[in-house]
């Protein structure tokens, strides 16, 4: 799509950026961004353009408090939610959690003609492996979970599932290399992060389960990331002259 056909017309154009070249050619045909992350806010705020948040969860959905959902037996001992691409080290996460025992689930987007090792490594751990699923279904899943470890570099995304995860007050473990999902457990001052060893994430998901109770989670994504901060930041900055 021609990207300056906007500025052509005159009609003001916003860019919802939720990953990648901060740089790229058709960048400067927008007028404002709207990004998920404090790292994307730095950066374009650094190059001097008009940016800010515009990120958030359905907290309707994930809420931990639906009738439907509030009764569900914590019957997963680990969820992965996540494309099994290589950038999302499923791997880490087979190796970490083979042979523990334990009941661990992940889901997501499976590619059949690359990067096929990352969904095998985890139907070889033992792991119950669902392909993408509905936002509901994955709102059950974690009603359902004891834990959520995200095991994603900081390549990119992740960032919805560690909301999604705090939104249902799931202990939720990230990975210290991916600035962006930190980010929200930092601010949260709830949940783990750690280094991507197998060591290290086995120890966070130790103490993850060990935790008590707690609805840091829910708090932190209610402040300030519902679907309702989402639409007013966009309506904001789309109805600007």
């Amino acid at each position: 799509p021609n990207a300056s056909i906007g500025r052509e017309l005159g009609i003001r154009q916003i860019l919802c950026f939720t990953g990648g070249n901060t740089q790229g050619g058709t960048i400067d045909n927008f007028d404002h961004i709207l990004v998920e992350s404090q790292v994307y806010y730095d950066t374009f705020k650094s190059q001097g353009r008009s940016v800010s948040f515009a990120f958030g969860t359905n907290t309707k959905l994930f809420d931990p408090e639906r009738d439907v959902l509030k009764r569900q037996t914590k019957t997963i001992d680990v969820l992965n939610m996540s494309t099994f691409a290589q950038w999302k080290r499923h791997r880490l996460l087979a190796r970490t959690f083979k042979n523990k025992q334990l009941n661990v689930v992940t889901c997501g987007y499976m590619y059949d003609d690359h990067e096929m090792d990352c969904w095998r490594d985890c139907q070889e751990a033992g792991f119950t492996v669902l392909p993408h699923v509905s936002a509901d279904t994955v709102a059950h899943l974690l009603a359902a979970s004891k834990s959520v470890v995200i095991t994603s570099d900081g390549t990119g995304g992740s960032q919805r599932s560690v909301l999604e995860a705090l939104a249902m007050n799931v202990p939720t473990i990230v990975m210290n290399d991916s600035d962006k999902c930190s980010e929200y457990i930092r601010e949260a001052k709830w949940g783990w992060i750690t280094v991507p060893t197998e060591e290290a994430v086995w120890e966070a998901y130790l103490n993850a389960k060990s935790a008590q109770p707690s609805n840091k989670g829910r708090e932190y994504v209610m402040s300030k990331w519902t679907e309702h901060h989402y639409a007013d930041e966009i309506c904001k900055y789309s109805s600007a002259g």
